[in-house]
């Protein structure tokens, strides 16, 4: 799978992943059981999926947000 995040995507990916699991593992949001688990899970792929620069979900929709490469002639 090709990149298909860009790099704007990719530092609010990372931010707002990152945000969420220090907000709940501060006890700034508190919830209770599944909720935080899925916020977690949430945050976790939000931060994998921009370090890693691809979005499955991207692809399947076939969004791009990177800007293309020139081609090589």
């Amino acid at each position: 799978m090709e990149c298909n995040v860009g790099l704007t995507d990719k530092i609010v990916r990372i931010i707002i992943g990152a945000g969420i699991i220090y907000c709940i593992m501060t006890d700034i949001i508190m919830l209770s059981g599944w909720v935080e688990v899925v916020l977690i899970i949430i945050g976790a792929v939000l931060i994998t999926t921009g370090l890693l620069s691809r979005c499955p979900l991207y692809y399947i929709l076939g969004l791009k947000t990177c800007p293309s490469k020139p081609d090589e002639g």
